[in-house]
């Protein structure tokens, strides 16, 4: 996806989206409640008129995939276990236009941008039979069907180390209904967290900054607030999109969050994005699971809430946690983590 020279925009490679339209939503009153969670809309152009990014994702600092794997315009599928499989066409190759929607993350630095793609059905109405039965397929080989969400991944603003990490396919294809509670550590990393669970290089010791006990106190709070924010956000979507009366099949909840480059305070958001096959409730199509999809979205992170509340609770006490690849033993020797947050 591509930004305006300014960053406050996005050019979205996509076919035209009607709820995005502020002039399809003063004709649908019932979709106000949404408001809050969708990116304003500006219009669209040409995917021609506009100079578009040709550095692929692969590139760029932190990423976890080498740029080998992009072979011409095709870019790779990945199996469950997160290997290569073979390579299908780009996407975003068949779109000639754009949608112009407003950049959620602008006025953030530090930014943590967590894609959850929603729902047990992923196709709308207009769906080929063929299609249907693929994406059926598709579906029930990871947690979309089981929990009503895949970690789509993401890109992570990694306290610890002071740099982003980024998630990818191969991870979220790795992820079942035993570790995706992994997917939230990628949003939330706790300050012990010297590595994601997404990265498949562990950072060297050269990048670990030197805090204090104070400052990890600190780091950790703050997490622990943003984690509580987004619990506090999910509800507010759900009860949302109940009120439209519409399936929202392949939709994502984005969870970002940052600081505020103008007073850097901390900051949460939420949107709802990719409505591409929404459709009024359709009686003899299967449930959207998209509600389904939130609730289990919100207990992974309870789980990390819980293990950011021990986090805090062993730094309230003078005690370092343990790293969090290594071992309670390890700490009691004074190795693993305690090496990058000291007391003095």
């Amino acid at each position: 996806m591509d930004t305006s020279p300014d960053g406050e925009w996005l050019y979205k490679a996509t076919w035209y989206e009607a709820i995005n339209d502020p002039e399809y939503m003063k004709e649908h009153p019932e979709l106000e409640s949404l408001e809050p969670f969708i990116p304003a809309y500006k219009g669209w152009v040409e995917r021609s008129s506009y100079v578009r990014s040709e550095t692929p994702a692969s590139s760029r600092r932190g990423s976890n995939v080498s740029s080998s794997h992009k072979l011409g315009d095709m870019v790779p599928k990945y199996g469950k276990d997160g290997q290569i499989v073979g390579y299908k066409p780009n996407g975003a190759d068949k779109y000639t236009k754009s949608i112009i929607i407003s950049n959620r993350t602008h006025g953030l630095r530090d930014v943590t941008v967590a894609d959850f793609k929603l729902g047990t059905r992923l196709y709308g109405p207009l769906a080929s039979p063929e299609k249907r039965a693929r994406q059926d397929a598709t579906t029930a080989e990871s947690t979309s069907g089981s929990k009503g969400v895949l970690y789509a991944g993401g890109t992570t603003w990694l306290p610890s180390r002071e740099c982003h990490v980024f998630s990818d396919d191969r991870f979220s294809r790795t992820l079942n209904d035993d570790t995706l509670a992994s997917a939230a550590a990628c949003v939330f990393p706790s300050i012990r967290d010297l590595a994601l669970p997404s990265e498949y290089v562990v950072a060297q010791e050269d990048e670990q900054p030197d805090l204090d006990l104070e400052e990890c106190r600190e780091k950790e709070q703050d997490m622990l607030n943003r984690t509580r924010t987004a619990l506090q956000l999910l509800p507010k979507l759900s009860e949302a999109i109940q009120t439209t009366g519409l399936d929202f099949p392949g939709t994502s909840a984005l969870i970002i969050h940052g600081k505020s480059v103008e007073d850097d305070t901390p900051e949460v958001r939420l949107a709802f994005v990719d409505f591409a096959h929404t459709h009024q409730h359709d009686e003899d199509m299967s449930p959207d699971g998209v509600l389904f999809g939130i609730q289990s979205t919100m207990g992974i992170l309870r789980e990390q809430e819980a293990a950011l509340e021990r986090s805090l609770a062993a730094l309230d006490n003078d005690r370092k946690p343990w790293n969090a690849w290594g071992s309670d033993a390890e700490e009691e020797e004074g190795e693993g983590w305690n090496a990058w947050c000291s007391d003095e």
